[in-house]
């Protein structure tokens, strides 16, 4: 049994509420959209796993609707199947032409199900979520960078050039470092990175 998400986008309300009742017999999670219009929005506000969309239908075919997804950043990486009654070979073409992650033809549920388990299971796995960090000091790699002002960016009132080196212990106790607040694993600064004095001194 699944718990995936699909939406069904179909013009024919028979079909809808048939195929509704299959796919939540198999554990599917199922929304309908009767019509090709306000699909986007109900894509965006459901953000189904799989779109199973008609191609036949008058006012907006699949085939016109499915570039319009691809080409909304919102949409776009939603899989979609083109779901009709149409010649498997021009369904498969159709789907082929159009980046469609799959094809099924309407009456053959076992092909239906078979192709929606076969593009669910092709889905990215999500990237695990990062751990919290443990206070003001993270002691994950890679290590904080310290940042000191060298001789000449004393002179010239702190505006560089920098020397820099991974962070230690005792630096907690230096007065005139400079901090990154971003962990930098390269051995020299980003391009833009914010940095704060600490206090308990000053730039000679």
């Amino acid at each position: 049994m699944t718990t995936a998400r699909v939406l069904l986008v179909d013009d024919d309300r028979s079909h809808l509420l048939t195929t509704k009742e299959l796919l939540e017999d198999e554990g599917y999670q199922v929304t309908v959209q009767l019509g090709p219009f306000g699909a986007t929005e109900r894509i965006m506000t459901t953000r189904p796993d799989l779109v199973l969309l008609d191609v036949n239908m008058p006012a907006l075919s699949g085939e016109a609707l499915l570039p319009l997804l691809k080409a909304r950043q919102q949409t776009r990486d939603v899989p979609v199947v083109l779901h009709s009654s149409n010649d498997e070979d021009a369904l498969r073409r159709s789907a082929s032409r159009l980046g469609a992650a799959g094809y099924a033809c309407k009456g053959d549920v076992r092909g239906l199900l078979r192709v929606m388990e076969q593009v669910l299971a092709a889905r990215p796995a999500p990237a695990p979520a990062a751990a919290p960090g443990a206070g003001d000091h993270p002691a994950a790699s890679p290590r904080p960078l310290i940042v000191t002002p060298s001789a000449q960016a004393r002179r010239l009132g702190g505006g560089g050039p920098w020397t820099t080196r991974p962070a230690r212990a005792a630096d907690t106790a230096a007065p005139h470092s400079l901090h990154a607040t971003a962990a930098v694993s390269a051995g020299r600064l980003p391009h833009r990175v914010g940095v704060h004095f600490r206090t308990g001194g000053h730039l000679p």
